[in-house]
C-alpha cells in the first residue's frame, strides 16, 4: 500500500511510557516534554459514516463487534518513535460477554499488548482487567486478539479495549477511520497509560476514530458458567 506522510506538529503532555501497566492506579508520572505525531495516508482514503454514541447495535450473530469507527483510512505513529496508548470506551446497552479486541494493524510495531480497562469516567479509564500480548510483524491487516478468559459486563457499564504499541520513526501501527471523531468514545490517546487525551483536542486536524472494535456476545441476564469468568459488576 503506497502511502505519504503527513507530520502534525501536535502537543500530547505525558510521562515515560510504562512496559506494562499494574493493577490499580498507579503513581502520577512527572511531566514530560510535548510530543509529535505523525499521520500517514493511503492516496485513496474513503470517507465512511460513523456510528454514534447511541447506536451501539448488534452486527452479528452469534458473536457481536462493537465499534464506533468505519473503515480503515489512515495510520498514527509518534514522529520519533516510541510507545503510545490507544483506546475505544464503550458502553453495552445489553449484558454481554467481551471475547477479544479487535483493531487495524497498520504499521510495523513491537513489544504490543492489547488491554481491558474498567469503568472510570468519561474521559479515563479504570483499573487494568487484562492484558495479553501480542506480534506485530505483520501490517496493514486486522487483528483480532482473544482474551484468555472473557469478561461478562453488565448493560450500561463502561469497558476500554485498548492497544498498546511500540515502534521506530516512521512508522504508523495503529489505524484509524477518516472521522469524525465520536466524542468521549472512539478516540483517546495516552504516552503513559494514565493521562488520556481525545485526538481531536490533542489537533484538530485529528479527527478520527481508531480502528479499535470488541467482539462480544450478547448474554440475556448473567450466564450460567460465569463463575469461570471474569465479571465487571
Amino acid at each position: 500500500m503506497k502511502s505519504c506522510v503527513m507530520a502534525l506538529c501536535l502537543t500530547l503532555l505525558g510521562g515515560l511510557a510504562l512496559a506494562a501497566i499494574p493493577n490499580g492506579t498507579p503513581a502520577e508520572p512527572p511531566m514530560s516534554e510535548p510530543v509529535q505525531l505523525s499521520v500517514s495516508r493511503p492516496v485513496s482514503a474513503a470517507a465512511t459514516q460513523v456510528l454514534g454514541p447511541d447506536e451501539l447495535i448488534w452486527t452479528d450473530n452469534p458473536d457481536e463487534t462493537l465499534h464506533y469507527d468505519g473503515n480503515p483510512s489512515s495510520g498514527i505513529g509518534l514522529t520519533n518513535g516510541g510507545t503510545f496508548y490507544g483506546a475505544a470506551r464503550f458502553t453495552p446497552t445489553s449484558t454481554c460477554t467481551v471475547k477479544a479486541v479487535l483493531f487495524f494493524q497498520h504499521g510495523a510495531a513491537s513489544n504490543d499488548y492489547i488491554f481491558i480497562f474498567g469503568e472510570n469516567n468519561d474521559t479515563t479509564p479504570g483499573v487494568k482487567l487484562e492484558s495479553v500480548p501480542y506480534s506485530a510483524a505483520d501490517t496493514y491487516r486486522w487483528k483480532r486478539i482473544d482474551l484468555p478468559q472473557p469478561l461478562v459486563v453488565r448493560a450500561g457499564t463502561d469497558y476500554w479495549a485498548c492497544v498498546r504499541t511500540t515502534h521506530l520513526a516512521g512508522h504508523f501501527p495503529l489505524g484509524c477511520d477518516a472521522g469524525p471523531m465520536v466524542r468521549d468514545r472512539g478516540g483517546f490517546i495516552s504516552t503513559n497509560g494514565i493521562r488520556w487525551q481525545q485526538l481531536v483536542d490533542v489537533n484538530p486536524q485529528l479527527n478520527y476514530n481508531w480502528n479499535i472494535r470488541a467482539i462480544v456476545r450478547s448474554v440475556p441476564g448473567l450466564a450460567h458458567d460465569v463463575g469461570v469468568s471474569k465479571i465487571l459488576a
